[in-house]
Parts: structure tokens; C-alpha cells; sequence
């Protein structure tokens, strides 16, 4: 008796055993494709493609941009093409997110909640990872006083929104702060100015000021809070970029919109 009860319990761990190697399996495959569909996206976005006349790669550097308002018009006709261009394949999408000299470059997708893109990719699939959206609150012109853009941090295929954590380093944070959002108006760029970390219910995602120096002060008040200092500027908008970083906080960077 005793021998059939060792024999049944054996036969169960088999059976749970291949169960999970069998979703492990299944699970690795997906985290493939999906990681595989993104770096296809990146390497047809790696650039923004332009007319041929411009230049032989066809490549605007963005330093470049800044003293030439030629190709500035160019930039932003060519950044408009392109979301609107993703925008026929994937109507949820609403802009680019671009980090230069990172790994960061992804679509931004819109939905009628913030829940649906935690967990769908942009074709409307499941997928865990799901894809980097902007908060459906905000206008998808990027045009609020503060635009909120979330993405998880994939801590196990270092990918979506994880590079973000490295901001806290400062030789990191000094070398990477520009943002580029690509949008159906055009190319907007934005300077890093607070790194920090913030519980959910806190009030950092906030889109709606009585003025100007109400914005302000909110301004300041995440960059005392930031682990990395940066000079006091007045903006006109803000981007921030959400992440988690435990089940109790949020990483989170903010940017002011470059006029």
C-alpha cells in the first residue's frame, strides 16, 4: 500500500514537473518573439530616415538639427511620417520614445484605461511585458503640462523601461539627458531633471495646474527630491516616465520639454 501511495506521489512531481518545464518553455519562447518583434521595430526606427539629398546616410545628427533650421523642418516632417505612417499598421499608436545611446526606443501606444498595455502589446495580444503607453488621461499630442509615459522594468530580459534605473548613476544620468518623442506633430525633445523614487498614490503623474507658478513648484519639489541635482529651469511641459521598482514604489524620471 504504502509502495502504490510512493508510486502515485511520484507520478504527480513527474507530471507537475513536466507541467512547468512545459510552461518555462512555453513562456522563454514568448519572451523570444516578443524581444525579437521589438528589436525588428528598433532597427527600422534606429534612424529617422529622410530624403536622399540630404545627406549618403540619410541621417540627421541631432546636434546639427539645433543650427540648422532646414533640417529642424525636415526632422519634424520626416518624425511626423513615421508615427503616422505606424499609426495606419497600429492604430493605438500615439509617438516614439527615443533615449539616444541607449537601448530605449519603442512605440507608445494610448488605451481607454492605464491597465490594458500592462499586460497587450501593441497588435492587441497578450503578452506580460506589454508595451510602453502614454497615460490615458493625456492628450496624445503630448501637448499637456505633464505627460505620463509608463513602461515595466523587465528586470529578467533587461528590456521596456529597466535601463531607466541606471539614471541614478550619475556618469549615466550626465550622458544620457536628452529624450526625443516622435509624434504626428513632430519631433519634441526634453532635458532629464529629476530622478527619483515615488510611492503610486503620490501626486508626480499630476497634469492639471491654476498657473504657471503652480507648475513650478511642482517642478522644484521633484528635483529636491531627485537623487541626482540639476540647475533650476523654468519649462513649459514636462514628460515624466513611470516604472515599478518594488511592489511599494515607482522609479521615475522627469524631463522638461526644449523649446
Amino acid at each position: 500500500m504504502q509502495k502504490k501511495l510512493w508510486l502515485v506521489i511520484e507520478i504527480l512531481l513527474g507530471i507537475a514537473l513536466l507541467v512547468l518545464l512545459i510552461w518555462y518553455g512555453i513562456r522563454k519562447i514568448e519572451d523570444y518573439r516578443y524581444i525579437k518583434s521589438q528589436n525588428e521595430f528598433k532597427s527600422s526606427m534606429s534612424i529617422v530616415e529622410l530624403d536622399s539629398d540630404l545627406d549618403e546616410e540619410n541621417i540627421i545628427p541631432i546636434d546639427e538639427v539645433e543650427e540648422n533650421k532646414e533640417l529642424e523642418q525636415k526632422l519634424q516632417e520626416a518624425a511626423k511620417a513615421k508615427v503616422e505612417e505606424l499609426k495606419a499598421e497600429y492604430p493605438s499608436i500615439v509617438g516614439i520614445i527615443e533615449i539616444p545611446k541607449t537601448e530605449i526606443l519603442y512605440p507608445i501606444v494610448q488605451g481607454n484605461d492605464n491597465q490594458f498595455y500592462l499586460d497587450h502589446d501593441k497588435e492587441g495580444n497578450y503578452h506580460a511585458f506589454g508595451e510602453v503607453f502614454l497615460d490615458s488621461r493625456n492628450t496624445s499630442s503630448f501637448t499637456d503640462k505633464n505627460s505620463v509615459v509608463y513602461g515595466h522594468n523587465v528586470r529578467s530580459a533587461k528590456t521596456i523601461f529597466n535601463e531607466l534605473l541606471q539614471y541614478e548613476n550619475e556618469d549615466f544620468f550626465n550622458n544620457h539627458k536628452e529624450i526625443r518623442i516622435y509624434t504626428q506633430e513632430g519631433l519634441k525633445t526634453y532635458e532629464v531633471i529629476s530622478v527619483f523614487k515615488a510611492k503610486p498614490e503620490e501626486p508626480y503623474r499630476e497634469r492639471l495646474f491654476n498657473s504657471q507658478e503652480e507648475f513650478q513648484m511642482f517642478i522644484n519639489k521633484y528635483q529636491n527630491e531627485s537623487s541626482i541635482k540639476t540647475e533650476d529651469k523654468e519649462f513649459e511641459n514636462l514628460l515624466t516616465l513611470s516604472t515599478c521598482f518594488n511592489n511599494n514604489y515607482r522609479f521615475v524620471i522627469q524631463a522638461g520639454e526644449l523649446e
